[in-house]
């Protein structure tokens, strides 16, 4: 991967543990140097709880980065709240060392299910504020928004998600912007070309490609945010990577955000 001379800004910077076709350790080994986060990407449930050790980020790992946890796309929502708890709660065990400060879900079948998931996580003793609900193309996010500010959950704007569902107005909200304390950065299709992109078929292309409206919405909600907020890169592909990266740093540099 080509250096870039890194330009400072208040957020964390992240990308998921698969940018390259490698375990999650070999992918940490890998990333650049402006890269703070990963996103251990723990997206099927069988396969994430059959993860053997050797692949997963060593203690090591955590004098250059944190970590956070995307849970898995498949949890078995239909056998209830809390039988998908005691899922995450062993993914949470295998990767224990790496003291991961929060993880990433999205909505489970309904309300409920996700006001019942919000109490154990809390009783378990994690904070409210770590769990991060991320929407999706497929999901409408008003329904939940109760539970979320009722529990002082945290969103998780994914970028791509909101331009390819058409539902970037939703997030223009002053009172979103309080909780989102993460964002998913990258491009759903090519710029103007959204019907390339069928429902729940859109792509994470490098950030460059992203529409005027994404980006509209983008820096509305980084100029918006706390320094807390992470921005995670979600593209898998190392080029993708660096074109986002350089791309970010450039509109940071013109925007004037960081220094």
């Amino acid at each position: 991967m080509r250096h870039y001379r890194p330009h400072r800004t208040p957020w964390r910077t992240a990308a998921p543990s698969y940018v390259w076709p490698d375990t999650a350790a070999g992918n940490c080994r890998l990333l650049p140097g402006r890269i703070e986060d990963v996103a251990l990407l723990f997206l099927d449930t069988a396969a994430s709880l059959a993860m053997p050790e050797h692949e997963i980020p060593s203690v090591c790992d955590t004098q250059r980065f944190t970590f956070h946890v995307h849970l898995p796309l498949d949890l078995p929502w239909n056998k209830g709240p809390v039988y998908v708890f005691d899922i995450v709660r062993r993914l949470f065990h295998k990767i224990d060392h790496l003291s991961p400060w929060g993880a990433v879900l999205h909505p489970p079948a309904t309300p409920a299910d996700l006001d019942t998931f919000a109490q154990l996580w809390v009783r378990s003793g994690m904070k409210s504020r770590d769990l991060l609900i991320e929407n999706t193309e497929s999901d409408d996010l008003r329904p939940y928004l109760p539970v979320i500010f009722r529990h002082n959950l945290s969103l998780c704007l994914d970028i791509g998600h909101a331009v390819a569902a058409h539902d970037i107005e939703l997030f223009l909200q002053p009172k979103l912007h309080n909780i989102i304390r993460m964002i998913h950065a990258y491009a759903p299709f090519l710029r103007d070309r959204a019907e390339d992109a069928p429902r729940g078929k859109h792509r994470h292309l490098p950030l460059s490609l992203l529409d005027d409206n994404g980006k509209a919405l983008f820096f509305t909600v980084l100029r918006a945010c706390s320094s807390e907020l992470v921005i995670v890169f979600e593209v898998f592909d190392p080029e993708y990577l660096r074109q986002s990266l350089d791309y970010f740093d450039g509109l940071c540099r013109y925007e004037g955000l960081g220094t």
